[in-house]
């Protein structure tokens, strides 16, 4: 027995670094080790329930800054909305105001029997002054035409009168002006007047020169187109410096088919023929008349078809010179020997001063 007990001790001491662990202490550091892996994971777990809640909180926040966001949007709109209608209150507030003050300011108490006798005896004077005025105006506008008429006459006798070799004394032309631009001034009114052409490409308005520097030609032309001599008249050449117009194609008939000239070849420096005026062609001219397409001056001024006379420039064109320009494109070259392609005027008239705003240039 103590040689064995001798031997393990023995033993023992050979290997001092050895350790032996019994069932138990082996069940014990087990079980240590169990508890510590399920606190190490319950840790863990609480931890992820804490991460998850504070998303929780977190979307949560955000949704009630959104919510604020909207319910702050929406007050704004109605703050705006408030407004809008009390500035309209504050409008209608302020009109009522005015309009009481203003019938404060004029307000009149009912008349008694004298006022209203001198209202009545006040208007029955208005309507004396008016019938008077009416009667005036009557009798200045028999008066003048009867001076129209007269005058009209006297032009028509100085023009019977006119020598047949054009040669007038001048005496005779100072007297024909001056009566021709008297009657233009009297039947037209202003200094100058303007026509209207009709047309199927649009309207074009001439204005012609002030009467004092061409009074015959403008008088003339003026005349006619009072009387709807150019009505259904049209363009029938189309040359590359002029378009020209006569009334040999007219639809329109007329109760004469005379030709109706100018008196002599009136010339005026203060008005020539630059683009878009307007000359009375032949010699004497008349009733052909063209728009210049471009500078004509020497082509249609003094000397220029020989001998001293030039074209009568009495017009220019202040609007529609697109159709005269489109006229000008499309119409065939030169005469035109077919009354399907003439352009004509359907209709032409003087305008009234007051119609001129209606077609500015």
């Amino acid at each position: 027995m103590d040689d064995e007990g001798d031997r393990k001790y023995a033993k023992k001491r050979k290997n001092p670094g050895a350790f032996t662990l019994s069932p138990l202490g082996a069940v014990f550091v087990i079980l240590v080790i169990l508890i510590g892996l399920y606190m190490f994971l319950s840790l863990e777990e609480a931890d992820d329930e804490m991460l998850l809640l504070a998303r929780h909180q977190l979307l949560e926040a955000r949704r009630e800054v959104e919510a604020l966001q909207q319910e702050l949007a929406g007050t704004k709109t109605n703050f705006l909305k408030k407004e809008a209608i009390l500035m309209e209150i504050e409008k209608s507030l302020s009109k009522q105001v005015t309009g009481l003050e203003h019938q404060l300011s004029t307000a009149r108490f009912p008349p008694d029997a004298k006022d209203k006798l001198k209202m009545e005896e006040e208007l029955s004077l208005t309507m004396e002054k008016h019938r008077q005025l009416e009667q005036s105006f009557a009798e200045t506008r028999t008066k003048l035409n009867a001076k129209v008429e007269a005058l009209e006459i006297e032009l028509n006798e100085a023009k019977s009168k006119a020598p047949p070799d054009d040669q007038f004394p001048q005496e005779y032309l100072q007297r024909l002006t001056t009566l021709n631009e008297q009657l233009s001034r009297m039947k037209f009114g202003s200094d100058r007047a303007r026509v209207l052409f009709e047309t199927s490409k649009g309207n074009m308005v001439i204005e012609t020169a002030p009467y004092h520097i061409m009074p015959h030609a403008t008088n003339w032309f003026l005349s006619l187109a009072d009387g709807g001599f150019w009505d259904t008249c049209g363009f029938v050449r189309n040359a590359h410096h002029v378009l020209q117009a006569n009334c040999n194609g007219r639809s329109k008939p007329i109760a004469t088919t005379q030709r109706a000239p100018v008196v002599f070849q009136e010339y005026n420096p203060e008005f020539v023929h630059h683009k878009y005026t307007l000359g009375i062609a032949g010699r004497p001219g008349g009733p052909d008349f063209y728009v210049n397409l471009q500078d004509n001056l020497k082509a249609h001024g003094p000397g220029g078809q020989g001998g001293t006379a030039a074209d009568p420039c009495f017009a220019r064109l202040v609007a529609g010179q697109e159709v005269v320009d489109a006229v000008h494109r499309e119409l065939p070259d030169g005469f035109l020997r077919n009354k399907q392609d003439y352009f004509e005027f359907s209709r032409v008239r003087v305008l009234k001063p007051d119609e001129w705003s209606l077609y500015e240039e």
